[in-house]
């Protein structure tokens, strides 16, 4: 199958490079605003150049979206229209309404068209690994900051460009269809958020940060529970279980008590993007559903709606 990409800019580019380096895909066509950015990438990976849009959905049997989020649903509905298969980068939009109106385009169209968004989280091996090990939590953080950009000022926000990731995986991942509440503090560059979440009688509270104006890059996950607590790191890959300690009664009147007790999991390295456009093309191929929905990215950005109206950015 040939694929494209719309829009090669970094997360365009490395569409580029993950679909130029599958099997299963045959050429690769990009298209860029900036004709001499497409025939750089192009030469970089040994692609093919499209000098228009419609030429390139009309060369191609699926498609990467990659553009400014501004341009996101346009682009989808250009690929509803025609009934190309479409991979759009996170944010699905910028406005819930607007990512709405898109969904029901789309099942009123062709309700079998395999589509999705990129939170490319999903495909990181520790989201699946804690979810697996998460029981009746009693606290959840989870933090994301990055070095600060001149790249991305007045473009977008804190809670768009970061947070959103975490937004993901916990309201579609961690807790699906529970109740909660919000409260947030910050501005376009920082944003906490905590969030409390109602599960039977108990109230489990969940931390979110995120910044852009940090010195270190952060991407943790944290969860305690009443026997173990979690420390997973995205960027690594790891993820470490630290159980409660025991004491053992050795002596009379005495205790011997172990500090502490820490699996490490072992996790197979891999990269997310490699395996987020693997499954793309295989649900492509498969006429199967993608695993990051339009409805869930839909809500993703009902979300983050909230936040920054709470914030007021």
């Amino acid at each position: 199958m040939n694929v494209g990409v719309i829009g090669v800019g970094i997360q365009g580019e490395r569409h580029a490079r993950v679909y130029s380096d599958l099997k299963c895909v045959d050429d690769v066509h990009i298209f860029d605003t900036s004709n001499q950015r497409a025939v750089d990438v192009a030469r970089k990976y040994n692609v093919k150049v499209s000098h228009t849009i419609d030429g390139l959905m009309g060369d191609v049997d699926a498609i990467s979206i990659c553009t400014p989020t501004s341009t996101h649903i346009s682009l989808v509905e250009e690929a509803i229209a025609v009934g190309i298969p479409f991979m759009v980068e996170k944010p699905f939009a910028e406005e819930f309404e607007t990512a709405r109106k898109a969904i029901d385009l789309k099942n009123d169209t062709c309700r079998c068209l395999t589509c999705g968004v990129g939170h490319i989280e999903r495909f990181n091996p520790i989201v699946k690994e804690i979810a697996g090990l998460i029981h009746s939590p009693k606290y959840i953080e989870m933090k994301r900051h990055n070095p600060s950009s001149a790249r991305l000022v007045g473009q977008t926000n804190v809670v768009d460009d970061l947070m959103i990731h975490d937004i993901d995986v916990l309201f579609n991942v961690f807790f699906r269809d529970i109740p909660y509440t919000i409260n947030a503090v910050g501005n376009s560059n920082t944003c906490s958020v905590l969030f409390r979440f109602v599960i039977g009688d108990e109230i489990v509270p969940v931390y979110l940060s995120a910044s852009r104006m940090s010195a270190k890059k952060t991407r943790t996950i944290y969860v305690e529970n009443e026997q173990w607590t979690i420390d997973g790191n995205y960027i690594p890959q790891d993820v470490y279980v630290y159980r409660t300690p025991k004491k053992y009664e050795i002596l009379e009147n005495k205790t011997y008590q172990q500090e502490n007790v820490v699996d490490k999991v072992e996790l197979g390295k891999i990269e997310p993007l490699r395996v987020e456009l693997e499954t793309f093309v295989d649900c492509v191929l498969t006429g199967s559903e993608f695993p990051v929905t339009l409805e869930e990215a839909a809500e993703n950005v009902e979300v983050c709606g909230v936040i920054k109206k709470i914030i007021g950015v």
